[in-house]
């Protein structure tokens, strides 16, 4: 199993992040980045997800989000975001999924 690539830059410009996302980074972490948030966004890469930082999305306009991302994974990203624990995120992702 190969590992997921993440690449944690002091750059932050959308199209260079779009790049690596097309490219096949599953991350991509400024270094500008709350270190809490970048710690989860590793964590959410991990599990499968895919991160970039809510800055670069404009760069993916004109793409149908749910091409780049499931919505479990907005949802995550969207958690995040606001600064939610993993432990907060997987229980609030548990309660949406039960019927």
């Amino acid at each position: 199993m190969d590992a997921p690539l993440i690449i944690v830059s002091d750059v932050e410009d959308g199209s260079r992040i779009k790049r690596a996302i097309e490219s096949g980074a599953r991350g991509y972490i400024p270094t500008s980045m709350p270190l809490g948030i970048a710690v989860e966004a590793v964590r959410l890469v991990e599990t499968g997800g895919t991160f970039v930082p809510i800055s670069a999305m404009s760069s993916f306009q004109g793409q149908d989000e749910s091409q780049l991302f499931t919505a479990r994974q907005i949802m995550v990203i969207e958690a995040l975001r606001r600064g939610r624990a993993n432990k907060q995120i997987a229980y609030d992702l548990a309660c949406a999924k039960a019927p």
